[in-house]
């Protein structure tokens, strides 16, 4: 089984450094762009069905590299993004002042914290906790298309750690990760945060798009 987890292309608030969480924010042209990159290197890979979260910027993405596979999407909106409730649209320096302050206020781990009418990381990583399951048991070739917070998790997850791993994780848009089984049924990562295939087309570094 091989697997690829890719984070949507390029939006304006990614740009703008603002988390989007459920709002249904599209690609830019930039990001049409990088997906259709992403598309492209995918036609090289071996990749037996394509999961992506139904928000329309991973979902624009996956579609890229539908039209490469000749593969249909599965959709599934447990691949979401962290819901940030009131704070979506907030810039991510605004939103860590209020995770810092919640975290000394009530005396918590910034990933069980839970912005107002949102999720928490570890509601987060539960939710995503049936897709890495399924994916591990089915032993296909799967591409994910997801976020930045939901692929730190679902990375973390596959690599057998828990929550808190998921912090040191960065991605770039339109970025491929890659990853083969190891002799004992684990998962190695072999490919972090690729870029390669975006060459000539900007490109925004990676933020804790989620994952605060």
């Amino acid at each position: 089984m091989r697997l690829y987890l890719v984070r949507h292309g390029q939006t304006d608030w990614n740009l703008q450094k603002r988390a989007q969480g459920h709002t249904d924010i599209p690609l830019d042209e930039t990001g049409l762009a990088q997906a259709q990159r992403v598309g492209q290197a995918f036609l090289d890979l071996p990749v037996q069905r394509i999961l992506t979260s139904d928000l329309k910027r991973a979902y624009q993405t996956a579609d890229a590299i539908a039209r490469a596979t000749k593969i249909q999407p599965l959709i599934d909106p447990k691949l979401r993004e962290r819901g940030f409730g009131e704070w979506e649209g907030m810039s991510f320096a605004e939103i860590g002042i209020h995770f810092g302050f919640q975290a000394d206020f009530k005396n918590v781990g910034r990933h069980e914290i839970t912005p107002p009418g949102g999720e928490s990381y570890v509601e987060v990583w539960q939710r995503v906790q049936s897709v890495v399951d399924e994916v591990m048991q089915s032993k296909i070739d799967t591409a994910i298309v997801a976020h930045g917070g939901t692929c730190a998790l679902l990375l973390a997850m596959f690599l057998g750690g828990d929550v808190s791993l998921a912090s040191a994780f960065r991605f770039s848009n339109a970025c491929i990760n890659e990853l083969e089984p190891r002799p004992d049924g684990g998962l190695r990562l072999i490919r972090y945060n690729d870029i390669n295939h975006l060459a000539g087309l900007e490109v925004t570094s990676g933020v804790a798009d989620g994952s605060r």
